[in-house]
């Protein structure tokens, strides 16, 4: 939705949802201007224990949490929270000129204040069967089909090297 070359078409459809189900109104809100502190700005400003899986991956055993994160107008949610809005495509490394990648947000963090906010994430596997992708034929469609498991291990990906997200049927 953020990108410049989003469809209008979609633009629309979503005004259209957003309009029917209140997504628009200002208690929705996950960062923007609204009356009342965000649960998650006033949680998000205690250090709390680093979850094991995590702590694998970061160098502190403290960390700040979030269920939600706006960026660009678009809201990302750990799994837990939304699997819908967790549902990411990125940049591993942050380079765009590696292939995008598919991946799941386990969690929102940072480390301190002064830390900007990263997803830890599990990267969505690639099929490993051998059956016909039905997407193959619509090249200018950009949908394939992926595996329904995860990566056992967790990623740290800048919030900056999120391109979007993506649906996952079932």
């Amino acid at each position: 939705m953020s990108r410049p070359d989003c469809p209008e078409s979609v633009k629309v459809c979503k005004s259209l949802f957003d309009s029917l189900f209140g997504q628009n109104s200002q208690s929705n809100e996950i960062d923007g201007p609204h009356t009342t502190p965000d649960l998650d700005d006033v949680v998000a400003t205690r250090l709390e224990d680093t979850p094991q899986d995590l702590a694998q991956c970061i160098s502190t055993t403290k960390a700040m949490f979030r269920a939600h994160y706006r960026a660009k107008d678009v809201v990302f949610s750990r799994s837990s929270t939304h699997t819908g809005n967790s549902l990411i495509v990125f940049h591993p490394n942050n380079d765009r000129r590696q292939t995008l990648v598919h991946a799941s947000i386990q969690y929102i963090f940072r480390s301190s204040r002064e830390q900007p906010w990263k997803f830890a994430v599990r990267r969505q596997l690639p099929r490993t069967d051998e059956g016909t992708d039905p997407f193959a034929q619509y090249t200018d469609f950009p949908a394939q089909m992926l595996s329904v498991d995860m990566a056992a291990q967790l990623e740290i990906v800048d919030v900056e090297a999120v391109t979007g997200q993506f649906a996952r049927w079932r």
